[in-house]
């Protein structure tokens, strides 16, 4: 044979191999759904759900019947999964090695099949409410909940409640200044009235009222407006709001992160109060901010815990019902916000201390919230978060996996475990387990003096 013809001959043998290594590419993706070189499913199809809610159920403690006493119990839930899971951005536990990625693969939550996971997912942890993100009329996170989650619990005649978490940081700011946009709030609350508060029956009501959680009310409480005259943005704000709803609404502002001033007759303790008075009831968001702080350490401890929900939290609790604001406690299961942002941030452990075990401070901080419910607002308690992973704050399963702190880079030397249903869990037997005291107030109040 000669060169050329040997030349020919190779040619016409690696063809084929080429044309059935391309076709098995494109079989893989017709009969998977998903892309053959990604880890993890983006499409699951009935079987894979089949499979997998029975396993779920087989390695959970929780199951998915209900069993709970006098607490409400939410979450932060964001609709914004779309085809490329939140615009192909990153997360923490994508670069992971090995990888941790989401039970359901990176999910499109615009999808019913998701939100049908989700709602069993939320079954099981004995989470009554969703607080959704929402970033304004016709956005993702605005279609995903009146178009997909609403609809699909209103088929199911599913009991979970709906409120919406305003995001300020996009509603109430132009050319990243904090403003009264006037023309903005007024389309966005005739928008509200008509697509949430007046349309569906499941929406989260207090006394009555629709209630709508705001983003950082404490940034508009101290960004623009007239001090000096007692008119700051947030009251701006709030008072516009309420005027263009054209009904009682129930406004909860996430406002008690800073400490609230021992003198109490100082400008600060004023302009809290001020704010305490126009608002219906306050949380926490960023429990982060105040656990880590200006500290090093990656991990909470017993002490600064104790601190927070016992001094900290008790404190605004105590000040918001002398204003007739009620109290909603949060708790968070960690943060690490590496996988989006370069942020330098210190990362803060899932774990209470270096030798505690994958979800104690979750578990830690649930014991003491929990005695913070307050009876007017129906006991609720508001967990951050159910799905946001950019800023590793979730607690829906994570396929379970070893643990692993690589790349230290990504992780600061703390242990990551692919945790499965350890916080669905966690949140259903505690809240499960959850009895009222009434004298658990006057005991707090005892054991913690303010200072």
């Amino acid at each position: 044979m000669t060169k050329g013809q040997k030349a020919v001959t190779e040619k016409y043998l690696i063809l084929p191999l080429v044309l059935v290594f391309v076709l098995s590419i494109f079989a893989t993706i017709f009969v998977l759904g998903t892309h053959p070189f990604r880890s993890q499913p983006t499409v699951f199809d009935d079987e894979w759900n089949d499979q997998s809610r029975h396993r779920l159920l087989q390695n959970s403690s929780s199951g998915a019947s209900k069993n709970k006493l006098n607490v409400t119990t939410g979450a932060y839930y964001y609709p914004w999964h779309g085809e490329d899971f939140h615009n192909g951005e990153g997360f923490l536990r994508a670069v992971l090695k090995p990888r941790q990625g989401p039970e359901l693969g990176e999910y499109d939550d615009t999808k019913k099949k998701t939100i049908k996971w989700h709602l069993e997912f939320s079954d099981m942890a004995n989470l009554d409410l969703w607080v959704t993100s929402w970033w304004g009329p016709e956005q993702i996170t605005d279609t995903t909940t009146r178009d997909t989650i609403m609809k699909q619990v209103e088929k199911e005649g599913h009991p979970l409640k709906i409120a919406l978490l305003y995001e300020s940081t996009n509603r109430l700011r132009v050319n990243r200044e904090w403003v009264l946009d006037e023309d903005r709030i007024k389309a966005d609350m005739k928008y509200l009235t008509k697509e949430y508060f007046d349309h569906f029956d499941n929406y989260l009501r207090i006394d009555g009222k629709p209630v709508m959680f705001i983003y950082l009310t404490r940034v508009l409480q101290r960004e623009g407006g007239d001090h000096e005259a007692g008119q700051t943005l947030l009251q701006k704000t709030i008072a516009l709001m309420r005027k263009e709803a054209k009904q009682e609404i129930f406004i909860v502002g996430d406002h008690a992160f800073d400490s609230y001033p021992e003198d109490v007759m100082s400008s600060t303790a004023a302009l809290h109060n001020s704010s305490l008075q126009i608002l219906d009831g306050i949380t926490n968001y960023d429990i982060y901010g105040w656990m880590i702080g200006q500290r090093s350490s990656s991990y909470p401890g017993v002490d600064r815990l104790n601190r927070y929900y016992f001094w900290h939290q008790a404190r605004w609790k105590q000040i918001a019902a002398e204003h007739n604001c009620v109290y909603i406690p949060s708790v968070m299961p960690g943060f690490n916000d590496r996988g989006v942002r370069d942020s330098g941030k210190v990362p803060l452990s899932r774990r209470l201390t270096p030798t505690s075990r994958e979800g104690s401070f979750f578990e830690a901080s649930l014991k003491r919230a929990l005695q913070l419910v307050d009876e007017k607002a129906d006991n609720l308690l508001v967990v951050t978060s159910f799905n946001e992973w950019h800023e590793d704050t979730m607690i829906e399963p994570v396929r379970t996996q070893d643990e692993t702190t690589q790349p230290e880079s990504m992780t600061d030397g703390l242990a990551y475990s692919g945790y499965g249903t350890l916080y669905l869990d966690l949140l259903r037997n505690y809240t499960r387990d959850f009895e009222e005291d009434p004298m658990r107030w006057s005991k707090l109040m005892s054991d913690y003096e303010f200072e």
